[in-house]
């Protein structure tokens, strides 16, 4: 490369190589805390629902009320978790995107 290119050239180029890697590696640490903040948030949700559900229940509520949060959890249980896609991360010219 630096015969065809030169030297100067070729210590741009890998420099611009370095600093992409080093900022996919960086880009892919965060991705990784995000997911794992946003698991930690949905068990701690579920044993809240779980908590105030049997709070409720020695309450006494009525019948509708445990309908009302029963279709609740039910509905919060199905919702699809996103996923950070590709295209979310990089431009179409391969730049992250901030």
């Amino acid at each position: 490369m630096q015969e065809k290119l030169g030297k100067e050239n070729s210590a741009i180029i890998s420099d611009d190589l370095a600093t992409l890697i080093s900022d996919n590696i960086s880009m892919n640490e965060e991705i990784t805390k995000r997911d794992n903040s946003i698991k930690e948030k949905d068990e701690l949700n579920t044993k809240l629902v779980s908590a105030n559900s049997s709070l409720l229940q020695q309450v006494g509520t009525s019948s509708v009320q445990t309908q009302v949060l029963n279709t609740k959890t039910k509905m919060d249980s199905e919702e699809v978790e996103e996923k950070i896609s590709w295209e979310d991360c990089f431009d179409k010219k391969g730049n992250f995107l901030k």
